[in-house]
């Protein structure tokens, strides 16, 4: 059975927020992108842990804060401007945690 991780955790609770960089243009990412896997993937958002409306593998998480959404969108999707995630760690320490990262574990 899933349990999501104790996000009142030290490490998960002092770490940064997740980092959004604009799509320079359509279907095109920014450095450092981060994209999702078939795993439950959090990002750490105004201070909480969120996780993206209908995740899926093989996309990525965009940021929208006028509508405080986090979705997850195929590359043929992202469109110049969007709020990409940008993160390569997935133990939480960039702000995204995947949860079943094995190198996340110590993280818990």
């Amino acid at each position: 059975m899933y349990r999501p991780p104790d996000f009142s955790a030290p490490r998960l609770a002092a770490a940064p927020e997740c980092r959004f960089a604009p799509a320079p243009a359509d279907t095109v990412l920014p450095d450092g992108f981060m994209s999702t896997t078939n795993h439950p993937t959090y990002v750490k958002i105004a201070g909480a842990w969120r996780m993206p409306e209908r995740p899926r593998m093989d996309s990525h998480l965009v940021w929208d804060p006028a509508a405080a959404r986090l979705e997850v969108k195929e590359l043929r999707l992202i469109r110049k401007g969007d709020l990409v995630a940008t993160a390569s760690a997935e133990d939480g320490s960039e702000g995204g945690r995947c949860a079943s990262s094995p190198c996340a574990r110590p993280w818990w």
